[in-house]
């Protein structure tokens, strides 16, 4: 197969929705490391501070019981966040979603250089094709969900600078019909052919 015009749009749509899934994990891989420091930080400070608790107590006999109190919450305390933070798999996320973010962008940068050649230069068609569209679905099956607020956030900023070209994914975009190749084209020759019978 030789490189046309629908192989070429086919992987714009491709090269377009990579920009929006590596802005999506870049962002919530952003979110999830501010997460994981909120959590983390105060864990760190509450557990040196049950340990000082711990050395202090035994050196003021008068206010023992209270330090011994006092750390007895602190504990529990770093027990419940570091809890909290487990079940929630921050630290999980914040991978998955870098991981998927390099992933993206690697996939991106691949069509671009593509895209960026004479068509003569270029890899062949098919079987670039058939790479892509291997590559893309396993991107698609093993990048994390995105929270619906990180995809109104990237929503309204692609509102604001994308191109009128640049082709939104329908789960940024909402639902849309579905082009054929050449349909508009094929309807405006119809439509003209009609015309000039019509005139004849």
């Amino acid at each position: 197969m030789n490189w046309d015009r629908s192989v070429e749009q086919l992987l714009q749509k491709y090269c377009d929705e990579s920009q929006t899934r590596e802005a999506l994990h870049r962002r919530s891989y952003y979110h999830y490391k501010k997460l994981t420091s909120c959590f983390n930080l105060p864990i760190i400070v509450l557990s040196a501070l049950s340990g000082s608790f711990q050395f202090l107590s035994k050196g003021y006999p008068n206010v023992e019981q209270y330090i011994v109190t006092a750390t007895a919450s602190v504990s529990i305390l770093t027990a419940v966040l570091s809890a909290v933070a487990s079940y929630l798999n921050i630290g999980e996320s914040k991978s998955k979603h870098e991981q998927s973010a390099n992933a993206w962008l690697l996939f991106h940068n691949e069509l671009k250089h593509q895209l960026g050649l004479r068509r003569d230069r270029r890899q062949d068609a098919d079987e670039f094709l058939q790479t892509v569209k291997t590559q893309y679905d396993r991107l698609f099956e093993l990048s994390p969900i995105c929270s619906s607020s990180m995809i109104g956030t990237i929503k309204k900023k692609i509102a604001a600078s994308a191109t009128p070209s640049f082709v939104t994914p329908t789960y940024l975009n909402g639902f849309k019909h579905t082009e054929v190749y050449g349909t508009r084209e094929s309807e405006s020759y119809e439509d003209n052919e009609s015309v000039s019978g019509n005139e004849v």
